[in-house]
């Protein structure tokens, strides 16, 4: 049996190590160290000698979207959230701590995330943030030297195989494999290592790509674009510039991330649109003018799903391109097509500073089928989300306010990231 590349520890304050702790039944175990080791010399040499000066925040801010690209939930059913107090909180390589709260230098402020699937699928992140840009450099810097000085390190019998496939002046990527009597299994862990400004990012990608240099490749190149919109907003901690380009927004935010062979899945950004429910009742809906405007959308076997985000000059626009927009819906009259009724609910949504959501059923002779379309329009300062969604849902026995509150909740949360990003457009920014 493999071990895990994660062991969670009890709340006794053990670090957790990183990325050579393994957990095993009789294949390597590994007691957690009871704390940080001691600075060496070497990083209290660092510590003296990196400026006073940092370009962004010193701490976490509000609603830094942590957890844009991961699933919203985890394989047991529990969401994903973003906490101030990660369970990842160490790097040891070959005897040594590498990384932690302290070593080489002091963490001032950190987050982190992580996702669990069935089996085989752990995704983690710590986010931890320095005093000045530096130090964040130098914790890059250290991490670069001992994934580089420990190729290899053998736990409990199995070889932990680490190699740094991409070296770039801001960021490292690891790949992290297993070998057991010569041989490599199919388990995989790739590690990135990213600092902005006064932030590191650490994150680690763990599955079964392991078997070719081909798969390996792709989840190399899978645990990038995950973690894109993460790395895209840590430019905030570069000198406060939060993302001003609709496009760098996790617009795909809790999406399935694949989707039935033949489908096109994910597509962002995608050729503009009109949202889902235009083409169910009343047809295209008052136009955006002045507006940027990205889209994306997600097909699969009887799931559609698009969303389009338009940023306004101002918030007075925004505002008015919402209430047009909800008008026009409220004045859309009862469609009737080939025998098929669609009733309309629309009803307000307490999300980002003004929303509202219209759901579409369908009935044949009074009675509900299958076949619900939805539409949710937030709007956050001058920013506004159209997000539709259509699927076999809208034939149960509750009523029709019901169900349209449950997937409108539904939706609020596969979006949550994504409206959490949207602060860059308000006067407070992020």
């Amino acid at each position: 049996m493999r071990p895990l590349p994660r062991l969670t520890t009890p709340v006794t304050g053990l670090a957790l190590l990183g990325a050579v702790a393994l957990l095993g039944a009789g294949c390597g175990d590994r007691t957690p160290t009871a704390a940080p080791a001691p600075p060496t010399e070497a990083s209290a040499a660092v510590a003296d000698v990196v400026p006073a000066t940092a370009s962004g925040p010193t701490e976490v801010p509000d609603g830094f979207p942590l957890a844009a690209g991961l699933p919203r939930r985890n394989g047991d059913g529990s969401p994903v959230t973003v906490t101030d107090r990660p369970t990842w909180t160490s790097v040891e390589l070959c005897g040594r701590t590498a990384w932690s709260a302290g070593t080489p230098v002091a963490q001032r402020d950190t987050a982190g995330a992580t996702y669990t699937g069935e089996a085989e699928d752990v995704r983690s992140r710590v986010l931890a943030v320095h005093g000045t840009d530096a130090e964040a450099t130098s914790v890059l810097g250290a991490l670069r030297r001992a994934y580089s000085d420990c190729p290899q390190a053998e736990e409990g019998g199995t070889d932990q195989v680490y190699e740094v496939v991409e070296d770039e002046p801001d960021a490292i990527t690891v790949t992290h494999r297993y070998r057991s009597e010569g041989r490599f299994d199919t388990g995989l862990e790739v590690i990135e290592v990213r600092a902005v400004g006064t932030a590191v990012l650490l994150t680690s990608t763990y599955g079964e790509g392991g078997g070719s240099p081909e798969s390996i490749a792709a989840q190399v190149a899978f645990a990038h674009d995950a973690s894109r919109p993460v790395v895209e907003a840590m430019s905030v901690f570069a000198g406060g510039a939060s993302p001003t380009d609709p496009a760098s927004l996790p617009l795909a935010s809790g999406w399935p991330e694949r989707a039935e062979p033949g489908q096109d899945g994910v597509v962002s950004p995608a050729p503009r649109s009109e949202p889902i429910m235009s083409a169910y009742v009343c047809g295209p809906g008052p136009r955006p003018r002045g507006a940027e405007r990205v889209d994306a959308t997600f097909t699969d076997v009887e799931d559609r799903r698009s969303r389009s985000m338009r940023v306004f000059p101002d918030a007075d626009a925004a505002a008015a391109h919402v209430a047009a927009v909800r008008s026009f819906w409220e004045g859309c009259p009862p469609q009737s097509d080939q025998g098929f009724d669609r009733p309309l609910v629309v009803a307000d949504s307490p999300v980002g500073g003004q929303s509202f959501s219209v759901v579409a059923f369908t009935e044949v002779d009074g009675s509900p089928v299958p076949g619900l379309v939805a539409l949710h329009v937030v709007r956050v300062g001058r920013s506004v989300l159209l997000d539709s969604t259509s699927d076999q849902g809208g034939a149960g026995a509750e009523p029709r306010g019901v169900q349209a509150r449950r997937q409108v909740e539904r939706m609020t949360t596969d979006s949550a990231d994504l409206v959490a990003a949207m602060c860059a457009w308000t006067e407070a920014g992020c």
